[in-house]
């Protein structure tokens, strides 16, 4: 087992590397999710502009 994670000397490069892609995996999920939210508040804000206009609620 302890070879498994020495990784034959690379370790620190393969350990690094792994990290590094699960930080950037899940800022890239944040980041979908908030413009999600942020355009769907934008929806909504247009949506209810649009009934105000015309006089009926939303």
């Amino acid at each position: 087992m302890h070879s498994f994670f020495a990784m034959g000397g690379y370790a620190a490069y393969v350990w690094v590397s792994y990290a590094v892609f699960i930080v950037v995996l899940a800022i890239d999920a944040w980041a979908a999710r908030a413009q999600r939210l942020r355009q769907l508040a934008q929806v909504r804000g247009r949506a209810r502009r649009s009934a105000a206009r015309s006089g009926s609620t939303p």
